[in-house]
């Protein structure tokens, strides 16, 4: 998820177009295992919404004879600042591929040992090529889905909008207007809007008219969101008229409603937002047993199937064989907007991007 938004140096096109292609076409043989292990107790998962669905927990659950308790956030850096401060209540958490780094050289995660997860030999050729999940020769995270962040639009009282992030600083549609209540995500789409060379390493010119282009958004904004539920129910209401999708899908389950308003999506042509989203054990990991036993069920069709079916994100592993044609055509268009799309990586100074983000909304 941004957000959601899993979780790598200039990756873009080339990376994302090989993802799509072998989740739509790849034939793989590979088979799934179980857990080494046969752990049991309690599981505490830091997570998005969507990510404990019913459908593949109660399975882990009966195998392992587990309970399985979430604790959700709506933004990076509440994920982060909790782990960072309890760190000792989880056992998995679900950062994004910018965020991997941070937690590392914090010290809050423990390195994963590859033996453990049988599983990580059906990842798909793409995620096993990444480097962003290891730091000094160790693994620390495991990729569980991804997806793209355009931006959701009112159809009905916005019918043509320019395909720009212009959108969200458009004076016509003042109080009408959501964005991310986080930091980085924030701060890139603000640096892709004002057109800054690398959205990731900003310098101090930079920052300062990122800065300033957030505090004069922030007096059209309606309210920023921290979840897919609260958006959705602002776009349905009309309370917002545009935002970043902080989930993919909610334009196709708000229009399967039949409600006042149409919606639709765009891929503004700055670049919209790539976001993958991991596992990691927090290194004050009540159950790390459990926990690994979840990382590898976690790589199997159950949940990523799951995960393409109801969410249309996108997989860890070759589902074509578990998921309908209607789903296979949903994630395979947005293979069209593959070239606008930005991979979220670990930014220059998060910490500046938070204190900039926490003067934004102070209204500083």
């Amino acid at each position: 998820m941004i957000h959601r938004f899993f979780r790598n140096r200039k990756l873009r096109a080339v990376a994302l177009v090989m993802a799509f292609a072998l989740v739509l076409t790849a034939c793989s043989s590979a088979t799934e295992s179980g857990s080494p292990e046969s752990p049991t107790g309690q599981l505490r998962l830091l997570a998005w919404a969507g990510y404990d669905d019913p459908s593949w927990i109660s399975e882990f659950e009966q195998q392992y004879d587990a309970e399985v308790v979430t604790t959700y956030v709506g933004s990076v850096d509440e994920m982060f600042a909790k782990v960072r401060t309890q760190g000792e209540n989880f056992d998995i958490v679900f950062p994004d591929s910018s965020s991997i780094a941070r937690y590392v050289e914090t010290g809050l995660l423990r390195p994963l040992d590859r033996s453990r997860l049988p599983n990580l030999k059906n990842m798909l050729p793409f995620w096993q090529n990444q480097n962003y999940y290891e730091v000094g020769g160790d693994m620390y995270a495991v990729p569980f889905t991804g997806g793209a962040t355009p931006i959701i639009y009112n159809a009905t009282l916005i019918p043509d909008p320019e395909a720009s992030w212009g959108l969200l600083w458009n004076k016509e549609y003042a109080g009408k207007l959501g964005m991310l209540d986080d930091s980085n995500n924030s701060v890139v789409i603000t640096a892709l809007y004002l057109g800054l060379d690398d959205p990731f390493n900003l310098s101090d010119a930079d920052f300062e008219l990122v800065k300033q282009s957030l505090v004069e958004q922030s007096a059209l904004i309606r309210k920023y969101i921290t979840g897919e539920d609260e958006e959705a129910n602002l776009l349905a209401s009309g309370e917002i008229l545009a935002a970043p999708e902080i989930e993919p899908g909610i334009a196709d389950e708000l229009n399967a409603e039949g409600g006042e308003y149409v919606f639709a999506e765009l891929f503004p042509k700055e670049g919209a937002l790539a976001w993958v989203d991991n596992m990691v054990i927090p290194d004050g990991s009540p159950n790390p047993d459990l926990a690994y036993a979840f990382l590898n069920f976690a790589l199997t069709s159950t949940v990523q199937a799951g995960l393409v079916s109801k969410y249309s994100f996108l997989p860890v592993i070759d589902v074509q064989a578990f998921v309908s044609d209607e789903t296979k055509a949903k994630v395979a268009n947005l293979a069209e907007f593959i070239d606008q799309l930005q991979l979220l990586q670990a930014p220059e100074d998060p910490e500046r991007r938070v204190q900039i983000w926490t003067e934004v909304r102070a209204g500083s």
